[in-house]
């Protein structure tokens, strides 16, 4: 083979090499634009998401049901990462249960909750306390949830007491108030009939079981139900039958 086919069998094949990198170059530079725009707008995102959040804690720290979503994430997750890319990962540390009721029962609003929830952690409370809780600790979590606004509806907006449907002897009654309720000492006054001696008897925690009721009563200037209480295990015949305001009771 002569000199002159050698060199042109050599720039072909540096013809072919330049086409070869042209095309792996046409392939890749567009794949490389693509990652790093990718990358660029995930940084641009968490810089949004962490502004939003700055935003939304500067306005409404101050809120009872947002402060309720900051401490609820911290009772399931103790462990969180903020560094790329392990920013989303956050790791169940032991639930703190005892916690997590406490909050619910001064939960007002359930939505805004989730809502302060998911702006400031990104992730969904439900799911979160569901993955968290056994069947048994959800049923009471969500019982203490709707504590506050079922006592609440007992109530005025101005704080009075609405009318109300006292409930019959015999039924047994339990702590609504999320607060929970002193119950009070009633004594005998004759025929029968007992009244409030104002003497502190008992203090029970919300969800707690009374006993059965006695009597019913009524106060003749305000017109609010009051019950005479047989105790649960206590014999009231010695340490004294029971007394409460129907606001602070539900049966069960």
């Amino acid at each position: 083979m002569d000199s002159g086919a050698i060199s042109e069998l050599a720039k072909a094949g540096k013809d072919i090499q330049i086409n070869y990198q042209n095309k792996v170059e046409s392939v890749i530079r567009p794949v490389m634009y693509a990652g790093l725009i990718g990358v660029g707008l995930y940084f641009a995102r968490r810089k949004y998401i962490s502004w939003r959040k700055q935003q939304f804690v500067e306005k409404n720290a101050h809120l009872p049901d947002v402060q309720a979503a900051m401490i609820m994430r911290k009772a399931m997750f103790r462990v969180e990462f903020n560094t790329f890319p392990f920013s989303m990962i956050s790791i169940p540390d032991g639930t703190n249960e005892s916690m997590l009721y406490s909050l619910a029962l001064k939960v007002s609003s359930l939505e805004a909750v989730i809502k302060a929830y998911k702006i400031l952690f990104e992730s969904n409370l439900m799911e979160d306390v569901a993955a968290e809780l056994n069947d048994n600790e959800m049923r009471k979590f969500f019982e203490s949830l709707g504590a506050k606004s079922e006592y609440d509806l007992g109530f005025t907006p101005g704080g009075g007491i609405k009318p109300q449907t006292p409930y019959q002897v015999g039924r047994t009654i339990a702590i609504k108030n999320p607060s929970g309720s002193t119950i009070f000492k009633a004594e005998s006054i004759g025929n029968g009939q007992y009244r409030n001696t104002g003497e502190k008897l008992d203090f029970k925690r919300f969800g707690e079981t009374i006993g059965e009721i006695e009597g019913v009563y009524r106060g003749a200037s305000t017109g609010q139900y009051y019950y005479l209480v047989d105790r649960k295990w206590v014999v009231d015949t010695i340490f004294g039958y029971g007394w409460i305001a129907h606001t602070e009771v539900k049966t069960v």
